[in-house]
């Protein structure tokens, strides 16, 4: 694998390791599932709306699962045989950790409820990975102090200071 010749530093923030088991985790959380599909199936018929004649996205509507819906966009507009098969292919393995050509930082939270922490703990270690796993910050929250405030962006500006 050849590296990108500019590429100076990846900075990942709260990635789906395993996508498959993180939309199954948006599905299992109503609050969650609902506020993921209505803005996606919103962008959605949108992307109808520009292109209707590349898109027709009528039976979306009746599903309410973000797997489903996955599984019914990958099977009807991709070469994907399915939402596994898709999720398969874009999942980070230790076999892309391994193969790390550019100083990576992931940061995630421990009490992320889309991102399991144990998704994480399963890479390799590699001497250009770099992984931060906060105590607290859900799933792309990192909300700190009172009144509370977003500190991500100066961790990220942080690392690429740093």
């Amino acid at each position: 694998r050849s590296p990108f010749p500019n590429l100076r530093r990846v900075i990942a923030i709260s990635p789906a390791i395993s996508p498959g088991t993180a939309t199954d985790a948006v599905d299992s959380h109503p609050v969650y599932r609902n506020y993921f599909r209505s803005r996606w199936f919103k962008s959605l018929l949108t992307k109808e709306r520009l292109y209707p004649q590349h898109f027709d996205f009528a039976l979306l509507h009746k599903m309410r699962y973000v797997r489903a819906m996955t599984d019914w966009l990958v099977r009807t507009y991709t070469e994907y045989a399915g939402a596994d098969d898709y999720f398969g292919h874009y999942a980070v393995t230790n076999e892309h950790i391994d193969a790390l050509t550019a100083p990576t930082t992931i940061i995630t939270a421990a009490d992320d409820h889309v991102i399991p922490r144990a998704d994480f703990e399963a890479l390799h270690t590699h001497p250009l990975l770099s992984m931060h796993i906060l105590p607290h910050g859900g799933h792309v929250g990192f909300m700190q102090g009172f009144p509370p405030r977003h500190h991500l962006p100066e961790m990220v500006l942080g690392l690429l200071d740093g």
